[in-house]
């Protein structure tokens, strides 16, 4: 999905900078989300043209090649609809209602659409399992620019690089230390 050639990072990437630089760097971050092409230039309408491309290959092209969904409109519509519901809880029988088709149906679109790192589910923490397996998981995308809201660009950003660092110490094993500290 590139528009040009990369950029390459600044020859002094590596070097401490000012208090400014980590804002810039920062709103940039928040503004153009994660990914590398369009985080690192500062072009709006590429931004956009990226962002467009992207959910477009994504629905018309990648889901199609992994699934047997018909219904690619709706599917892309849906896609269209999740910035809305970032950070709240996931209501997956609204969404039915509003795209006019099955509990299910809404449910395995957004499966595939997790599989294709389009969104995540964040299921709410509680102590006692009845209560977490009540209440409806949180929905953020990996893609926090769509998002129109300030508060809930910011929460999506957070729960992604959370999410992020989890799955480093996974990697690194420092779970199954904790796990095993408490077994003694």
């Amino acid at each position: 999905m590139t528009h040009g050639e990369p950029v390459p990072p600044p020859g002094d990437w590596l070097a401490a900078g000012t208090g400014e630089d980590h804002a810039e760097i920062w709103d940039r971050l928040e503004t153009r989300g994660g990914f590398p092409e369009p985080c690192t230039r500062n072009d709006p309408r590429q931004h956009q043209r990226w962002s467009t491309q992207r959910r477009t290959v994504l629905v018309r092209e990648d889901l199609r090649d992994i699934s047997q969904v018909r219904q690619l409109a709706l599917v892309e519509h849906l896609a269209l609809l999740l910035p809305g519901r970032v950070g709240a809880p996931l209501s997956v029988n609204a969404l039915r209602k509003e795209l006019e088709v099955g509990h299910d149906t809404v449910s395995n679109w957004l499966g595939l659409l997790e599989r294709l790192y389009y969104c995540y589910r964040i299921p709410p923490y509680a102590r006692r399992i009845a209560r977490s397996l009540k209440k409806e998981p949180k929905l953020y995308l990996w893609d926090w620019s769509q998002i129109k809201a300030p508060g809930a660009r910011l929460e999506n950003m957070v729960a992604s690089h959370l999410l992020k660092g989890r799955a480093r110490l996974k990697r690194s094993g420092v779970q199954r230390v904790r796990a095993l500290r408490r077994a003694r």
